[in-house]
């Protein structure tokens, strides 16, 4: 369902802008839960020889979201499902991160790896659908997007110094609800 490139300026399109608001979330959750997952663990009690194995076990993780894209996306379930799949899933290990403790609440930030794997071959399709000649522009946004990375994670680690350990959690949640209203309905725009 791939539109003519109809609009004057490359700002007229809400699917595009609003996706490289999404992939700026997504690099952010990416980013914040492998950074920290160590100094999470430590939170959570483990040692710091413990908690360092919790970095391989994210990394597997997020290795199976990208097979699992591989295999089944598109062909199997739509860019639009399972982003919206991934980001619910997402606030939901999100949720369950900030209301638990120990084992349970490290495991939610690691299953977190699974969403965050799939965020990049979902967004970025739909953010592009309808854009024509605006392609290779909209390709340089999207990629501008990757400052989620440098940026997300120094808000994260001082909304946990500002107020508690848990407050970085909540913004993964915001990240997450942001992501779940575009592949939802902002991709639509």
């Amino acid at each position: 369902e791939v539109q003519q490139n109809k609009k004057k300026s490359i700002w007229l399109y809400p699917n595009l802008i609003l996706g490289v608001l999404a992939l700026f979330c997504a690099e952010g959750t990416e980013s914040i839960t492998s950074y920290y997952i160590i100094p999470y663990g430590q939170s959570m009690g483990f040692s710091t020889q413990l908690s360092q194995h919790f970095v391989d076990y994210i990394i597997y993780i997020m290795l199976a979201g990208y097979v699992s894209g591989i295999l089944f996306i598109p062909k199997y379930i739509s860019q639009k499902n399972a982003l919206a799949a991934c980001s619910f899933l997402g606030m939901c290990f999100a949720t369950g991160a900030i209301f638990t403790h120990g084992m349970l609440s490290v495991s939610c930030v690691l299953c977190m790896g699974f969403c965050n794997a799939l965020n990049w071959p979902c967004i970025w399709p739909l953010a592009i659908n309808g854009l024509g000649g605006y392609i290779k522009t909209a390709s340089a946004m999207l990629i501008m997007a990757i400052a989620g990375d440098a940026l997300l994670p120094i808000f994260y680690a001082q909304l946990n110094e500002w107020f508690h350990l848990k407050a970085g959690i909540g913004l993964i949640l915001i990240l997450y609800a942001v992501i779940f209203y575009y592949a939802v309905y902002g991709h639509k725009l």
